[in-house]
């Protein structure tokens, strides 16, 4: 098992969304982390992706897809922060 780490900022997400996106379609995602790091206008969330690579990686790769799919909905959106409207 291998690990990718990736930063999300809170307030300018979409270029963080956009490399882990990217980087999940093309691996086996086996699980993930997250944390929201709170820094006042910094604040970002950080993201450990696990995943393995090879010939054999992408055999059920969209079982592992679905799998962390699952794990988002069971956990829910109790730790997202609300985002500002400014």
């Amino acid at each position: 098992m291998k690990f990718k780490f990736f930063t999300v900022l809170a307030q300018f997400p979409e270029s963080g969304q956009q490399a882990r996106n990217a980087f999940c379609a093309q691996h086996r995602v086996i699980s993930f982390d997250k944390r929201f790091v709170a820094q006042g206008g910094e604040s970002y969330w950080s993201i450990c992706v696990y995943y393995t690579e090879g010939p054999e990686s992408m055999r059920g790769a969209l079982s592992g897809k679905a799998n962390a799919l699952r794990q988002l909905s069971r956990r829910g959106t109790e730790t997202l922060p609300k985002r500002r409207l400014q």
